[in-house]
C-alpha cells in the first residue's frame, strides 16, 4: 500500500486506513449481528455480498478514471 501513496501524506493516509478498518470491524459486527438476529443469516450474507459487489464496482470505475487521467 505504501508504494501507491504520496510521500507527503503517507502517514496520515495509513492512519486513516487503519482507523476506518477498525471502525468497520466494530460497526460491522454490531450491524450484521443485529440483522442476523432480527432477520436471518441468509439476509446478512446477501447484504454482505451486495456491499462487496458495490465496492468492487466503485474500485473498478475509479481505477479506470485514474488510468484515463494519467494518459
Amino acid at each position: 500500500m505504501t508504494f501507491v501513496l504520496p510521500m507527503s501524506s503517507r502517514n496520515t493516509l495509513i492512519g486513516l486506513f487503519i482507523a476506518v478498518s477498525d471502525l468497520g470491524l466494530v460497526l460491522g459486527n454490531m450491524v450484521m449481528g443485529t440483522i442476523a438476529d432480527h432477520l436471518s443469516y441468509s439476509y446478512m450474507y446477501s447484504i454482505c455480498a451486495c456491499l462487496l459487489l458495490t465496492s468492487v464496482a466503485i474500485i473498478l470505475i475509479s481505477g479506470r478514471r485514474l488510468a484515463i487521467r494519467s494518459e
